[in-house]
């Protein structure tokens, strides 16, 4: 193992080359970062906790640079799209980096090697990891886990007969996501760092033990961003009542249009809004798009280079499962709606931080009707059908600390917050803060609010976009979509 020489006792900044920051575009670093690494450089396993666009990637790409021998960073990351924009920024930063598959084990090894668990673990006796062991073991000084909240979900699947998730022993998800952990064998004095934007208190307990990780570093950012207003908003089943005001908009606006992220619940779902969207208006087709696992590559690939633009690109309106996100720096990007809620409540807050990254005013929205709320965790249902606390509050009370939760709590209602703190905002001046979501969505739906009498009983033949979850779980599906690469 490269040395971790007594440098490590030291203040960072009297061990980071200035000019290294420089090169990745940083002037320095943020206090978590530096929490991050000198715990690193302490021999010291890490779980970080890092909201989306803190910069969690920096640290284990700096990391190697603050030591005095050459060394090597391994990382596991579900993404395939994310590891090869990461590879291609590296290498047009001069640094050496290559995916797990490329590396021809003789020869001399890159600064960053990534891949996914299967390029690690598949195969007889794990044969890649297997001779990285044998030929480079003193090189890999740390190992790194990516979007580490997924993994007490990988290894389920969808029983369709009573649409509830259950472990599976046989035939699981992503089965090499639940043995990541096993990576330590080779590597046993390794150092780990496991990095997410969202974990509960229980998540954490969770990755500690897949990851065999149980005396770990935790550094705990809550991910509550102030400048994103959370709404949610209760819809009759059928489209148009939801959507049409968004149809009408975008044909008077068009490239005017906000840039938008319209999340759904299945790949049903979201080819049937597109459809919608270019039956009532056949030119919305210049301004939408569709984005999911079964989308043709070239189109994704197309659709992200778009949304990671500013504003000058024609793509306003995007609809999409959670295929569309990790990793993603959506530019110019301050409204996401959510078309029925995620199924996990850390997939909700991931997915709706997506937007506001430059710390803007941005708006997420959560519709909702009866049946949607039937097949998600209780505790996204109790954020939905909450009508009397402060959304923030609730949506965060498992991840923020209690000095931050003591913060939200006794803040003061104002309509910037959330709906609910709206109605009891004292300002007198609420109106005029109104965005143009707020302005035509929000009360347009208000006006369309269903009358159902119950949340969670009724029929759902007159739902044409909820798809059984034998055919398309969204917590899966954006995982499969790498898969396929």
């Amino acid at each position: 193992m490269a040395a971790f020489t007594e440098q490590s006792s030291e203040k960072l900044e009297q061990i980071i080359d200035p000019e290294i920051c420089a090169k990745f575009g940083v002037e320095s670093l943020r206090d978590k970062q530096e929490e991050v690494l000198q715990h690193l450089m302490s021999k010291s396993d890490v779980l970080a906790i890092l909201p989306t666009g803190f910069g969690k990637s920096l640290i284990y790409q700096i990391f190697p640079h603050v030591l005095e021998t050459p060394s090597c960073v391994l990382i596991v990351s579900p993404l395939v799209s994310l590891m090869k924009d990461q590879i291609d920024r590296l290498t047009l930063l001069g640094f050496s980096a290559k995916m797990a598959r490329d590396i021809q084990i003789d020869r001399k090894l890159p600064t960053y090697i990534y891949g996914t668990p299967e390029d690690y673990l598949q195969g007889t006796k794990h044969t890649f990891i297997d001779m990285l062991h044998q030929h480079h073991g003193d090189k890999i000084v740390l190992l790194v886990v990516d979007e580490v909240h997924t993994i007490p979900k990988w290894g389920e699947i969808s029983d369709a007969n009573n649409k509830s998730r259950r472990k599976a022993q046989e035939g699981a998800f992503r089965a090499y996501f639940s043995h990541v952990g096993e990576l330590r064998s080779f590597f046993p004095g390794v150092v780990v760092l496991a990095l997410t934007a969202t974990a509960s208190k229980g998540l954490q307990n969770q990755i500690k033990e897949s990851l065999i990780i149980p005396d770990c570093k935790v550094v705990n950012v809550c991910p509550n961003r102030d400048n994103i207003r959370l709404s949610v908003l209760k819809i009759q089943r059928d489209i148009p009542s939801t959507f049409y005001w968004m149809v009408d908009k975008l044909r008077e606006d068009q490239h005017e249009f906000p840039r938008t992220i319209v999340y759904c619940s299945s790949i049903d779902a979201t080819g049937t809004l597109y459809h919608f969207f270019k039956e009532e208006y056949p030119q919305s087709v210049d301004y939408i798009g569709m984005y999911h696992s079964e989308t043709d590559n070239t189109v994704q690939e197309s659709h992200l280079k778009e949304f990671t633009k500013l504003s000058t690109s024609n793509l306003r309106l995007i609809f999409c499962t959670t295929a569309l996100g990790m990793g993603i720096d959506m530019k110019s990007t301050y409204h996401v709606l959510h078309y029925g809620p995620s199924f996990y409540l850390e997939s909700y807050i991931q997915e709706s931080g997506r937007v506001g990254r430059d710390g803007k005013p941005s708006h997420a929205v959560l519709f909702y009707h009866g049946g949607m709320l039937r097949d998600i965790c209780p505790k996204l249902k109790s954020y939905v059908k909450n009508d009397t606390l402060c959304r923030r509050v609730k949506l965060f009370e498992d991840f923020a600390s209690s000095k931050d939760l003591s913060v939200l709590k006794n803040k003061e209602s104002h309509h910037n917050c959330c709906d609910i703190c709206e109605r009891n905002c004292s300002c007198s001046n609420c109106d005029s803060h109104a965005n143009y979501i707020e302005k035509y969505m929000v009360h347009y739906c208000a006006d369309t609010e269903s009358d159902e009498s119950s949340d969670d009983t009724g029929s759902l033949e007159s739902d044409s976009v909820l798809a059984d979850s034998s055919q398309s779980s969204c917590s899966h599906e954006s995982l499969e979509a790498d898969q396929t690469e």
